[in-house]
């Protein structure tokens, strides 16, 4: 019999079609509101009736044009959900559902991404976005739960069974995949400004270089509440100058191991630690699943190696540039259990001197790593 998570006696195909409407209404109220929004912000300049002043409490009018476009952006992808979650529930189709259950997973990483940037600044005022940022993930993974249940309620009316555990694995696996590449793992943080230009570790010996390193510290990051023991490893290098690496992490709730495969070469022409690393999403077999994916994804990321000595920490950094501001990933990585102090304290000063943060460098779990 499948789990009814909803208390108040109604069925769990009426809570999906309640979540659905009320979704749509949200979502299309968010519409409306982006529309006006953008097309007000393009006399905001007239109405104030001066030039802007990087002091003023309101925002560059180019900015509020781009905070608008994403609120309707969003708010459309939301209204698109909701119309697919209400017909899915109305004729029971169990396929649908779980591309709306697995769609809104991301969308509930993204907003984790959110709650952790509104934790950050929590201190600047942000305190009032962070409690909304927390009901948010509240509601969104009941309703999420709620659609689950539904569907494993649909399908075992079809002649299934309980919760597939492969399906369930394979929703896990894909979302580290997103986690890894767009919005976790390589835990970020916005900046203002252009992106500092830090100087690459000049002559890095390569060979040293390779073997197994332990993510220690990072910036905040979610990725913690469903992951354990992220680890990079570097291969030798080969004749033609380049060599292999592997990203893993260990998923809490299953105990499997996520590996992310890569092609790195110097980027740098002079020797100094300046790489691309490609990186080869759902090549070959899909975790769990079987489904064949020959071509796969490639991910190009191109970062530097700040400092290292190579027997026991290594810092890895890169910058996205927007031009207003600037997206910025830091790794402090390991050979082993911990980092001394004085390693620690060097590498900050490292940073530092570089204009690089590290104030918001957090330890990473390393729980489960064989070397423990």
């Amino acid at each position: 019999m499948a789990l009814n998570p909803c208390y108040c006696g109604i069925s769990m195909q009426m809570a999906c079609k309640i979540i659905a409407f009320v979704q749509m209404l949200s979502c299309t109220f968010s519409l409306v509101t982006g529309i006006l929004g953008l097309t007000g912000s393009g006399n905001v300049m007239e109405l104030r009736g001066k030039e802007y002043d990087e002091k003023d409490d309101l925002l560059d009018p180019d900015v509020e044009r781009i905070v608008w476009s994403i609120v309707i952006g969003v708010a459309g992808v939301g209204l698109i959900l909701a119309i697919l979650l209400f017909q899915a529930a109305r004729k029971k189709k169990r396929h649908v559902l779980f591309i709306w259950f697995f769609l809104r997973c991301i969308v509930i990483v993204m907003l984790f991404v959110k709650f952790v940037h509104d934790c950050i600044h929590v201190r600047s005022g942000g305190v009032s976005s962070l409690i909304v940022s927390a009901l948010n993930i509240f509601l969104d993974m009941y309703c999420a739960f709620v659609v689950w249940c539904y569907w494993q309620e649909v399908k075992t009316g079809e002649g299934g069974g309980t919760i597939d555990a492969r399906l369930l694995s394979f929703v896990l696996d894909t979302l580290a995949f997103v986690s890894i590449f767009f919005v976790d793992v390589k835990s970020q943080l916005f900046f203002p400004g252009p992106c500092p230009t830090p100087t690459p570790l000049p002559n890095i010996n390569i060979t040293r270089y390779s073997g197994t390193w332990y993510l220690y510290q990072t910036y905040a990051s979610t990725v913690q509440l469903f992951f354990s023991c992220q680890l990079g490893e570097y291969y030798p290098p080969r004749a033609d100058g380049t060599w292999d690496g592997v990203t893993r992490m260990t998923e809490r709730m299953t105990g499997n191991i996520i590996s992310v495969p890569g092609t790195v070469k110097f980027f740098s022409t002079d020797g100094s630690a300046v790489f691309t690393s490609d990186n080869h999403l759902f090549s070959g077999n899909l975790p769990n699943i079987g489904i064949n994916s020959p071509a796969g994804v490639t991910l190009t990321i191109n970062y530097i190696v700040l400092a290292t000595d190579y027997s026991s920490y290594a810092v890895e950094w890169t910058c996205y540039d927007f031009g207003i501001s600037n997206f910025q990933f830091l790794w402090i990585f390991s050979r082993g259990a911990t980092i001394s102090q004085s390693n620690l304290q060097n590498i900050r000063k490292a940073l530092n001197s570089q204009r690089i943060n590290s104030a918001w460098l957090r330890d990473q779990d390393l729980s489960g790593c064989h070397f423990l």
